[in-house]
């Protein structure tokens, strides 16, 4: 699944077609905390993956990885724990 995360417009779009459990589990792993129900699905452009930004490819399965799309606080207390990085991001996830 090719998905690319617009995270200053917070945008997603996807190359394909997926089924939706599907879909909500990715980014649920790649946007932790409920942090894609701010996101809006564009489904009316294809998307285009250019040498920059670099796609990032993820390998399934995987377990927690550092997103470069997320910044990660050290604080004690789960509040503004994430915070997004702003940029475009284009994601390759690989199932095995």
């Amino acid at each position: 699944m090719k998905i690319q995360l617009d995270t200053t417009n917070k945008i997603t779009r996807l190359e394909e077609s997926i089924k939706l459990d599907t879909l909500f589990e990715e980014l649920n792993k790649l946007l932790p905390d409920d942090m894609w129900k701010s996101f809006t699905l564009d489904i009316s452009t294809s998307v285009n993956y250019p040498s920059s930004p670099i796609p990032i490819i993820i390998r399934e399965p995987y377990g927690p990885y550092p997103q470069p799309w997320i910044t990660y606080t050290d604080s004690s207390s789960d509040i503004d724990k994430f915070h997004l990085t702003e940029g475009i991001f284009n994601v390759d996830i690989q199932k095995l």
